[in-house]
């Protein structure tokens, strides 16, 4: 933990992705780079500190955001002047220009394209065009979902993809506390032979199973000492995850609809018998919503939503295998879902009135495989 100069507490939670973005900039084949992961997992932190560190120049924007707006301005006037043009990337290139009237195409430079599900016709010509630039290109998206539609012409041969998830556990564990993170690197090779280290890796496994891994409820975490404050953070992650969620979707007006999924996947997770047969999960869960709250959901819409959260990396499928025989691995359909966030899971769980202390297990049964 640092301090600012005003004193405050300020601190850099350590992401294993650097060093994949790092082997991104080093590749000599010019892929166009695609961060995906859910909101607020610390993908524009993460990718923000990189991109300083090792480019002189960069162009910054955030469809979500003014800076958006702007470019989209400047994206239109630049498709108007570039229809007598024979260079086809004129209009990308002018627009850039228009932004960022100092912007000089350069491998030096890396051009930033934060919530860009927010516009198709910026996620194509910068997929199409991208081998036209000496600059870099990174797109980050914390709804790709939206990016499946059939208007966003993905070419996946000419770029790169990566996944920010929240933190894991040895990530939390090396901002919770560096010695003891010291002590998990060496295991397994020094046996643990002292009862009060087997003690502090079972109070910090603990604190991270109930709080999880959003970088800002991790940070409030570490500030403040409280479980009760970090709880609060991520109610925030929640409310801003739903109510966004909700403008993609032409048949949900109401955010319930997204709480009542997560719930009827928690009391699915909570019966004795777990396991769903395949494609009867959307069944399952539209029965639980009916039988817990007034709101209507069609097969149809759980079953979008569930992709949704699939795609956006809040929840996962697992599925059974014969033993421990991963290799012959045949998945059977999505007959278990879970959280992919260990504190989110907590959260919800608890609401469904079930005791956390005994739930803490549930997202990860021995007997699954993530899909």
């Amino acid at each position: 933990m640092l301090k600012n100069q005003e004193g405050n507490v300020s601190m850099y939670l350590k992401r294993n992705i650097y060093k994949e973005l790092f082997d991104w900039k080093q590749d000599s084949s010019h892929h166009l780079l695609e961060v995906t992961g859910a909101r607020q997992a610390g993908k524009t932190y993460i990718v923000n500190k990189f991109t300083d560190e090792h480019f002189r120049h960069k162009i910054y924007i955030n469809l979500f955001e003014q800076s958006g707006h702007q470019f989209l301005e400047c994206f239109r006037l630049a498709i108007d002047e570039a229809s007598d043009t024979e260079y086809p990337e004129y209009s990308l290139r002018s627009a850039f220009q228009l932004f960022e009237p100092d912007f000089v195409d350069s491998d030096d430079m890396i051009i930033m394209i934060d919530e860009v599900q927010e516009s198709a016709s910026i996620y194509n010509h910068i997929q199409k065009f991208n081998c036209y630039f000496q600059s870099r290109f990174i797109l980050l998206s914390s709804y790709p979902g939206q990016l499946m539609k059939p208007e966003f012409e993905s070419r996946n041969e000419d770029s790169v993809k990566l996944s920010v998830d929240t933190l894991s556990f040895e990530e939390f564990l090396q901002s919770y506390n560096e010695n003891l993170y010291a002590q998990y690197l060496r295991l397994p090779s020094e046996p643990l032979q002292k009862n009060h280290i087997c003690s502090n890796f079972k109070a910090a496994y603990d604190i991270y199973l109930q709080i999880g891994g959003y970088p800002n409820v991790v940070k409030t975490y570490l500030e403040k000492q409280s479980i009760e404050k970090a709880r609060g953070a991520l109610i925030k992650i929640i409310d801003t995850f739903t109510n966004e969620s909700t403008r993609y979707f032409t048949d949900i007006q109401d955010a319930r609809v997204f709480t009542q999924i997560f719930l009827s996947i928690c009391r699915i997770a909570g019966r004795k018998s777990r396991r769903i047969t395949e494609g009867s999960i959307q069944r399952e869960i539209q029965e639980l919503i009916a039988q817990n709250d007034s709101i209507y959901v069609s097969r149809d819409t759980c079953n979008r939503v569930l992709d949704w959260l699939y795609f956006s990396g809040i929840t996962d499928f697992c599925s059974e295998t014969a033993r421990t025989d991963s290799v012959d691995f045949k998945p059977r359909g999505r007959s278990y879902c879970h959280f992919m966030d260990s504190g989110l899971a907590n959260y919800y769980l608890s609401l469904t009135g079930l005791n956390p202390r005994l739930i803490l297990g549930i997202p990860n049964p021995e007997n699954m495989m993530n899909l």
